[in-house]
């Protein structure tokens, strides 16, 4: 007899589940906005019949589905726990997490494996449902998986051959509630690691530093000795000078350490280092993520959108010296940005605030004695008025908060500023 599935929520996740488990089980979808006709619809009628559920990301633990299914005692699991329970071939995972930089880090050594000539896909919470390749892949393959908190806390014996952890700090309270059901969600990534894999941490960031595995360990540095570390402007690895770091395409100490933590990666699977420091340096910015855009009357435009929490905008500020036209606010995910505004109030010359987030902006950016601050309405009042006030410097759009509400995700909104500067080329 067929197990009965239950899909949470119908979006990229869930229609890639649908499609790779229709024909081998019998599958019911909860999903409040998607059109599913009446035979498919997760009723409560039918929670009994339910074997376990897949939970996509965007269903929020607090919703009646999963206090009930939970009340019943029927398990519910991520997208990344039933994909690798039900897959019959032997791939080598490779798992990234972290609250900024997991993007970067999970393409860098996508690149890069594929340069080397490794079969390698790239999958998880990079706009590509792990399920899409069930299909696809061979037996010696290699998968990268970003892999976000809201994944992570429903694994249960989900392995990668090696875990990575490019930071954690605080992000996501609106779903996770609290901070250390954060921080537990992101370090399940290594819970059934065994002293065969490799563990990938950060030394400079004390959390992810301290999570517990029985894997072997490696840490990355941009601040002291590691395994993986920058000294005056070189990439140091297990002590073997590789190149300067200015033989890469990307920018700002942080991209350093997500390069450091791929290379480290490409090591692991085989590949030698200098091969693998060449192959990095033809790696470009992912899109998003202080991504250039123009250069009008003297000044530079970034779009950094994939700047989703406060902790993201602080590396952006961070890689450029000063005169910054800060474009910020969207989705209140219940962070202060207080922080953020006494480290950088020095180099903020122009602060342009939208979205709902916008009065705390506000309150905060006068709290820290921040003079330039303006209000804004849109995406094309913003870079408008940031061309008005900018004269030297750079434009940079970095919110700090989450797009939801007026854009569908990150990536429209980054659209959007990129279309909004294009037009400004042309006045």
């Amino acid at each position: 007899m067929k197990k009965t599935i239950a899909i949470l929520g119908f979006g990229t996740t869930g229609r890639a589940c649908y499609q790779a488990l229709k024909d081998s089980y019998k599958i019911y979808i909860y999903d409040g906005k998607a059109d599913i006709s009446e035979d498919l619809k997760l009723t409560q009628d039918r929670y009994g019949e339910v074997d376990y559920a897949i939970k996509s990301p965007g269903i929020h633990p607090d919703q009646e589905v999963i206090r009930q299914l939970e009340a019943l005692k029927i398990p519910i699991y991520s997208d990344l726990e039933v994909f690798q329970k039900l897959l019959d071939k032997k791939i080598y995972t490779i798992a990234v997490t972290g609250t900024n930089g997991k993007t970067t880090t999970s393409m860098a050594i996508h690149h890069i494996l594929s340069e080397a000539g490794k079969r390698v896909f790239l999958a998880g919470n990079i706009g590509r449902g792990v399920f899409d390749l069930m299909g696809l892949l061979q037996d010696g393959d290699y998968l990268v998986l970003e892999c976000s908190s809201f994944q992570l806390k429903y694994i249960q014996d989900f392995h990668p051959n090696i875990a990575i952890l490019t930071n954690i700090s605080q992000d996501h309270l609106d779903w996770h509630h609290t901070v250390e059901d954060y921080q537990a969600s992101k370090k399940k990534i290594t819970k059934n690691q065994n002293p065969g894999d490799l563990c990938l941490v950060n030394r400079d960031d004390p959390v992810s530093y301290q999570t517990p595995s029985l894997a072997r360990r490696e840490c990355v540095s941009i601040r002291q000795e590691a395994d993986a570390y920058i000294k005056d402007g070189q990439m140091i690895i297990h002590g073997q000078v590789l190149g300067p770091t200015s033989n890469f395409q990307l920018v700002g100490d942080h991209n350093m350490s997500n390069l450091a933590f791929a290379l480290l990666a490409a090591e692991e699977v085989g590949i030698s280092l200098g091969d693998a420091f060449n192959y990095g340096a033809s790696f470009k910015s992912v899109d998003h993520r202080l991504q250039f855009v123009a250069k009008i009357n003297g000044v530079d435009y970034y779009n950094d959108s994939k700047g989703t929490n406060p902790d993201s905008t602080d590396v952006a500020l961070a890689s450029f010296p000063g005169n910054i036209s800060l474009i910020a606010g969207g989705y209140d995910k219940g962070s202060s940005f207080l922080p953020l505004l006494k480290k950088y109030k020095g180099k903020i010359s122009h602060l342009i605030v939208m979205g709902q987030t916008k009065d705390r902006w506000i309150r905060e950016a006068q709290e820290v004695g921040l003079e330039s601050i303006h209000p804004v309405a849109s995406m094309e009042e913003a870079v408008k008025k940031a061309k008005d006030l900018t004269k030297k410097g750079v434009v940079l759009l970095s919110p700090a908060c989450a797009s939801w509400g007026a854009y569908q995700n990150y990536e429209q909104r980054g659209r959007d500023f990129m279309d909004q500067v294009k037009k400004l080329e042309g006045d």
